[in-house]
């Protein structure tokens, strides 16, 4: 799945812990086609899956007065 997802315009992708995850990083105007390509792979295969796109914050810790 990782490699469709990199085909498809993701920078990486990697399985997460024992397997349950599956994870690509890709920019949101890839992200549609990524997750899309990435789902393909599991259904032609005969298993079951769910696609989550996600955004990440990039401006790091903030602190602010309470």
């Amino acid at each position: 799945a990782t490699l469709a997802g990199c085909a498809a315009g993701a920078y990486t992708g990697w399985l997460s812990g024992s397997g349950s995850t599956v994870v690509c990083v890709a920019p949101k105007q890839h992200a549609l086609e990524v997750g899309k390509q990435m789902h393909a792979v599991y259904e032609a295969n005969g298993h079951a899956a769910r696609v989550f796109r996600l955004g990440v914050e990039n401006d790091g810790l903030t602190v602010g007065e309470a």
